[in-house]
């Protein structure tokens, strides 16, 4: 049986991507949907366990500032593993980003790809994103069906913000 190639079509730009499991699978994945879009992927991956959570969201902050210019970002939530053990969902170093993105532009187009599927961490996120959308985890696998509905909702989610992508000027 042939594999499907997945083609995302975005009109052209920039895709930020910040995720702290880019190197378990999820930076390639992204890369290829992406890529294969003809949009340019820029991913953010420098997670050293030794940094604190402040140190992270402000290496992430310079990241975003010396690509400003994106039309798109997809962020986790929870980035640093303090947002693991603790809950307080508005320190979380993902709503710390997007904050930060918001705050440099109300038009910037984010894209939620967490696997928090908490609706605190919806609600508390709700005015930065464009899209939310709940990814696979180790605690809650999906069938073959439930990931490509996950991947349809992200293309979605995806396409919408590249769209509006204009908003930021």
């Amino acid at each position: 049986k042939q594999r499907e190639t997945a083609i995302i079509p975005l009109i052209s730009g920039k895709v930020v991507f910040i995720d702290d499991e880019i190197k378990l699978g999820w930076g390639e994945i992204m890369s290829r949907l992406i890529q294969n879009s003809k949009a340019e992927f820029i991913p953010y991956d420098d997670f050293s366990s030794t940094y604190s959570r402040d140190e992270l969201v402000e290496k992430i902050k310079a990241f975003i500032d010396r690509v400003s210019d994106a039309d798109c970002y997809v962020l986790d939530l929870r980035l640093h593993e303090d947002d693991h053990t603790k809950d307080d969902h508005p320190a979380y170093s993902g709503h710390r980003i997007a904050q930060y993105i918001y705050e440099k532009n109300h038009g910037a187009q984010i894209v939620f790809f967490t696997a928090s599927e908490k609706t605190i961490n919806y609600i508390a996120s709700e005015r930065y994103f464009s899209g939310y959308v709940i990814k696979e985890n180790p605690d809650y696998l999906y069938d073959r069906g439930q990931s490509k509905e996950v991947f349809t909702k992200f293309v979605h989610a995806l396409q919408k913000a590249c769209s509006n992508a204009y908003l930021r000027e």
